[in-house]
Parts: structure tokens; C-alpha cells; sequence
């Protein structure tokens, strides 16, 4: 009997898998042998009874347990009802496969799961229902039933198997109830007729190509938000669900946080309500941007005889300046000038001239007058170095020379001279005259050395930090500094926000008395305002001392180099400190989170190494791109978390925390 049934399943798997899927779709009725025995047959499976009623087609399984296999199969073109009574915990793997004329099957309560290929084919089968206590519905496990128009599977089941509906040609709507999870591959792959789908919330995962070729698909009824069913994952190969419309419920905005951002000199500022499960801007306030606090710096004219500067201008609240320039002292202008005494025979007179920019006043001398004279005219003629000229000699004694004629100059062929400089040696030019013998050869001319000018502070020494005094050469442009002394003594305190006893206290102060930042205005350092990534990364490059970028291509669309934070990103972006957000944006005025100042700090520190493995902060993943910066920084002593155990990496960073950490980083 055993042998008779596995040749039986053998042969209707190969003819099933060989015939195309209009056949296997089809109603037809598998023709068998005459059976020579009783209307009624029957046996056991494992711990369940079965009895077949050939005449009527019925075929009954009871008894306590699960189903471990399928000897009625003998009987496949006989069985058109099923009826499965309480107790049988499964339905066995194949139990029923390519039973056409099966119309009606009975699941009891007590069955939890619908093992792989469990009615597979049975294209008679045109209703279905499932009940509460199935968990799980293998592979395959209804696959060609297609004679099903609508379906429910209840919520009890977790996990809908591998193509466990596919190729049911039949069906036109599907609803998963609430508590089905998981959606696996193909388990709806060729359902043509599909028209709508309902998906509860509770669908964590739809397999690759569960929904493929469903081209009637044109309504999905999802039980969350857009909001979550933009998050849920969906294999490849599902876009017959994704281009059908989604109807979801409305976001009622629950949840919701608020975000502030303040002002600037240039840029508006707001306060918005945001909703925590959908993202959308529930309200929002816009605060007017500033504008600059301009403080005037007055024009130094140059005169005549003393340089002076340019007007200039600078913003108390932000780094906004427009520097003085240095102007050259004039130089007279004179005037044709006036005779101010006439000359005599015997005294000399005198000639003034007159400056026509600032009066200042000048003279030349008048030779006196002589008697009439009688001049007797010698030309000499010029030569290459000797200015010809006219000599009037009276017979008194007296004489005068006019009538000059310019030398001839050398006929000269010229050597190139090689001009020094500060630094190098240069040589005079070679050349001889072709008229006359003068010759000069060319000589070696030292090096000129610089011309440093008086120097100017460039950068003003604090209480605790040195400055620096910038000499240039007037020649040839070159610099060099030298160090100003500290003045020595405790930082004063210029920000009334900012209270002894306040931990960040010592912090503020240095990042003051550094350079790092003077604060929102002259008395208000703003401890608890957000800080900006454009702040962010202009507080670490002028702790660091303002590196100078060698790159001259800038990435970013939304940084102009009229930005006070310009050379700051593109020096964070040259060494590896940010990429920005994307590749052309580096988003300056985005609030800073508390994960991406520790990721800058450890990013410009190098990304050392550190010895402390233990993660205390249960809010801080091993996979989270700054899981390292944030070990560095707790070792380090930079941070300690919000608390022993929270970190709070998505927090807005303040401006009191990023200048604490920079004060740590920079004073270990």
C-alpha cells in the first residue's frame, strides 16, 4: 500500500510540474484506475484517524495531535470535502496537494500551524477560512488554489510562508488582520486578478516579490500612518504594491516636540512644533534675522607728509568686519613758485614755492646780478659721458655756461643684469660702449635682505595666551611674527549669563580669553542656546589656532566665502572633520546634536585610540557611526553622558556643552 501511494505522489508531482499554469488553474478532475475496494476506507496517521467516504467524497481526520503525513493521497480524485476535526494541532506538509475536487474544508481551533504545500493545487477549493489559533502558514502551503476570490488570514498568524498564496488566480481582496508581522517571498506572486490588499500596522516585512505580478493591484488599505508605511520594508520586485494607492490614516500629531532656533545677524531664526511620528511642521513662529550692530571705525586721511587708513566697520554679535586699510603719506605738490626777493649785482635773491595740498612752503636761491658783460660764445661739442654745452666768457673774467646738449650716452652692447633679491644674489648688467672704451663687467650683487617695516599686533595677548606681532617686508612682501607675552592674571568675566558656580564657568572664560568666541553680544555669552554647525566648526578651527585650508575649490552651495565661518568648514572638510550632509551642502545654520561634536572633536583629534571598551550609555549603539568618538570622549574625560547611563546623541548640542568639551579637548 505504502509503495503504491509513494509512486502515486511521485507521478502527480512530475505531471504537476510539467503542465503549464492554464492547466494547473483549471477545474479538470485527475482520472484514477477503479478502486476494487468499499466505498469507505480508512486508517491512522501517527496519532489521528482518518476515514474517506469515496461515494460522497468526504473525508474525515480526528484524534489528538499533529498530522506527520498523507496516505489518504491515494485516494486524490475522490476527496471533495474535508472535514478536520478539534484536536489535530497541524495540517501535515502536502496533506492535500493537488486535491482538484476539493470544495470545502473544515480547520478546527485546536490547528496552529498549515505546514509547506499543505493544498497546494487544489484549484476546487473557492472558500477558505482560517482560524484565530493558526500562528503560521508554511510555504507554498495554498499556492495554485485557484478557485479563491477573497481572503482573510487573522491576526494570530505571524508569518505568512514563501509563495504560501501564489498563483491564486482568482483572488481579487486580501486582508491581513492586526498581529501579522512578517509577509514572505512570492507569498502573493501572481495573483492577477488582485484588486485591493488591507495590511495592518503590525506588518513589520513584506518579502521580495510578495505582491509581483498582481497587475489589477490598485488599492492598499494601510492600518498606520504614511509615516510608517514609508519606513516599512518592502522587497524588491513589489512595485505592482507600491504604485497602487495607499490609504493610510491620518497622523493626529500626538506626539509632538519643539525646536527653537535663534537669530542671527544675518540669518531669521524660529520656534516650531514638530510631530514625532510623521515629521511635519505642526506650527511654526519665524524670528526676524537681527541684522548687524555696526560699529564705526573713522577714516584716517593721509597728508602730504604722514600715511593714514581707511574707514572701517565691524558687527558686536558676529564676525562680520570690514578692516581699515594702511594709505600712503601724499607727497607735496608744489606750485611753478614766486620770487619772493629780487637778486641785485651783489645780493642773491630767492624763489618760494608753495605746496598746493597742505601750504607748507620751500625756497631756492637767486644768484645776484652782474655788470653788462660782453660774452665771447665756445661751444664744446658732447661725447658719451660729457654734456656738450656753451661757455660765455666776458673779458672781465666773468662767465657763464648754457646751451647744454645732452650727452651722446655709450653705444652700448648690453649684458642682462641678474637683479638680487631679499634672499638671492644677483649680478650688474655687462656691457661696452661701441664709440668709446668704456666697458663695465659683470659683478656679483649680494643678497638685499629684508626691509622689515615697524610690525603690527595681529593678534592681541590675553590674560592667559600669548598674541602675536606680524612684520612684512616693504620689498619684496615676505612675513614673519614674533611672540607677545601674556599680560598674566585671571580672565575677566564680561557675561552677566554666566555665574561662577555655573560648571562650564572656567570653560567660557577660556573660549573667550582664546579667541574662540566672543559671545552672542558684549555682556551675554547665551550658555543654553543651540549651537550651529557652522558655530561648531569655526570653535574648533580658532581653538586650534585657524589653520589655513590649501584647498581653493568649495563643495558646498550653501557656504560663500563671505561667510565668517568659510575657512573653518572648508578646513573641517580638507581634514576629514565633516563631509557635510551631502555632497554639496554642508547645512552651517542646522542645529549641532551632541553625537556630532563628539564626532568632530575625535575626528580632529585624529581618531586615536582608547583603552576603555565598556559602553555605558544604552542609547549609544556599536554600529552608530560616532559609537567610537563617544568611548574616546568618556575616557578622556570631555563628556560624561546627560547621565551615567544616556548619552543623548540626538540631543541639540548648547553652546555652554560644546565650549565644556573644547575647554577638556584642548586642557586634558
Amino acid at each position: 500500500m505504502k509503495q503504491r501511494l509513494t509512486a502515486l505522489i511521485l507521478a502527480l508531482t512530475l505531471i504537476f510540474a510539467l503542465l503549464p499554469a492554464a492547466v494547473l488553474t483549471a477545474s479538470a478532475d485527475i482520472v484514477l484506475p477503479p478502486d476494487d475496494f468499499d466505498d469507505i476506507v480508512s486508517g491512522t496517521c501517527g496519532d489521528l484517524a482518518w476515514e474517506l467516504n469515496k461515494t460522497t467524497g468526504v473525508l474525515t481526520i480526528n484524534g489528538i495531535g499533529a498530522m506527520t503525513e498523507a496516505p489518504w493521497l491515494e485516494y486524490t480524485g475522490k476527496i471533495r470535502t474535508v472535514v478536520i476535526e478539534d484536536g489535530v494541532t497541524s495540517v501535515g506538509y502536502g496533506a492535500f496537494q493537488l486535491c482538484t475536487r476539493l470544495t470545502s474544508i473544515t480547520i478546527p481551533d485546536s490547528v496552529i500551524y498549515i505546514d509547506y504545500n499543505a493544498f497546494a493545487g487544489c484549484t476546487g477549493l473557492t472558500e477558505l477560512t482560517i482560524p484565530g489559533s493558526v500562528t503560521a502558514i508554511g510555504g507554498g502551503a495554498f499556492t495554485g488554489c485557484s478557485g479563491l476570490t477573497s481572503l482573510t488570514i487573522p491576526g494570530s498568524v505571524t508569518r505568512i510562508g514563501d509563495n504560501a498564496f501564489r498563483n491564486c488566480t482568482g483572488l481579487t481582496e486580501v486582508t491581513l488582520e492586526d498581529g501579522v508581522e512578517t509577509v514572505g517571498l512570492y507569498a502573493f506572486g501572481g495573483c492577477a486578478k488582485l484588486k485591493e490588499v488591507t495590511i495592518p500596522e503590525s506588518v513589520t516585512a513584506i518579502g521580495g516579490n510578495a505582491f509581483a505580478d498582481c497587475t489589477e493591484l490598485a488599492d492598499v488599505y494601510y492600518g498606520g500612518i504614511q509615516a510608517k508605511w514609508d519606513k516599512l520594508d518592502i522587497g524588491d520586485g513589489n512595485e505592482c504594491l507600491t504604485d497602487a494607492k495607499i490609504h493610510c490614516i491620518d497622523c493626529t500629531h500626538k506626539n509632538t516636540h519643539d525646536e527653537h532656533m535663534n537669530a542671527t545677524c544675518t540669518d531669521a531664526g524660529y520656534d516650531r512644533t514638530v510631530c514625532d511620528d510623521c515629521g511635519e511642521i505642526v506650527s511654526e513662529t519665524a524670528i526676524p534675522a537681527l541684522g548687524h550692530d555696526i560699529v564705526i571705525i573713522d577714516e584716517i586721511p593721509a597728508t602730504c607728509t604722514a600715511s593714514g587708513w581707511t574707514a572701517g566697520e565691524y558687527c558686536t554679535r558676529c564676525d562680520y568686519t570690514v578692516r581699515p586699510e594702511y594709505v600712503d603719506a601724499l607727497g607735496h605738490d608744489w606750485d611753478e613758485g614766486k620770487v619772493t626777493i629780487e637778486p641785485t649785482e651783489t645780493e642773491k635773491g630767492e624763489k618760494t614755492f608753495t605746496c598746493l595740498r597742505c601750504g607748507e612752503t620751500r625756497t631756492e636761491t637767486i644768484p645776484e646780478l652782474s655788470h653788462v658783460h660782453n660774452y665771447i660764445a665756445v661751444v664744446t661739442d658732447p661725447t658719451c659721458t660729457e654734456q656738450g654745452f656753451t661757455t660765455h666768457t666776458c673779458e672781465c673774467g666773468a662767465s657763464y655756461v648754457d646751451t647744454y646738449v645732452d650727452a651722446l650716452g655709450h653705444d652700448l652692447v648690453r649684458d642682462d643684469p641678474v637683479p638680487a633679491t631679499c634672499t638671492e644674489t644677483g649680478l650688474t648688467a655687462g656691457e661696452h660702449c661701441a664709440r668709446c672704451d668704456y666697458k663695465v663687467a659683470q659683478e656679483e650683487v649680494a643678497a638685499l635682505g629684508h626691509d622689515w617695516d615697524e610690525g603690527k599686533v595681529t593678534t592681541q595677548p590675553t590674560a592667559t595666551k600669548d598674541g602675536v606681532k606680524t612684520f612684512n617686508c616693504k620689498r619684496c612682501g615676505a612675513t614673519r611674527t614674533e611672540t607677545v607675552p601674556a599680560a598674566g592674571g585671571e580672565p575677566a568675566n564680561p557675561f552677566t549669563d554666566v555665574a561662577k558656580t555655573d560648571y562650564f564657568y572656567d570653560a567660557v572664560l577660556w573660549a573667550y580669553d582664546s579667541g574662540v568666541t566672543t559671545g552672542l553680544d558684549a555682556t551675554h555669552f547665551g550658555p543654553y542656546a543651540t549651537c550651529t554647525r557652522g558655530q561648531i566648526v569655526t570653535f574648533l578651527w580658532r581653538a586650534l589656532g585657524e589653520p589655513a585650508p590649501t584647498i581653493t575649490k568649495n563643495p558646498f552651495a550653501d557656504v560663500k566665502e563671505s561667510d565668517y565661518y568659510y575657512k573653518a568648514v572648508l578646513w573641517a572638510f580638507e581634514n576629514g572633520v565633516t563631509t557635510g550632509t551631502d555632497a554639496t551642502h554642508f547645512a552651517p545654520n542646522a542645529f549641532c546634536k551632541r553625537e556630532h561634536a563628539v564626532a568632530f572633536l575625535y575626528r580632529a583629534a585624529g581618531k586615536p585610540a582608547y583603552t576603555n571598551k565598556t559602553n555605558p550609555f544604552v542609547d549609544v549603539s556599536a554600529s552608530a557611526y560616532y559609537y567610537d568618538a563617544v568611548l574616546w570622549a568618556v575616557e578622556k574625560n570631555i563628556t560624561k553622558g546627560m547621565d551615567a547611563t544616556h548619552f543623548g546623541p540626538s540631543n541639540s548640542c548648547q553652546r555652554c556643552q560644546i565650549v565644556t568639551f573644547l575647554y577638556r579637548f584642548m586642557n586634558p
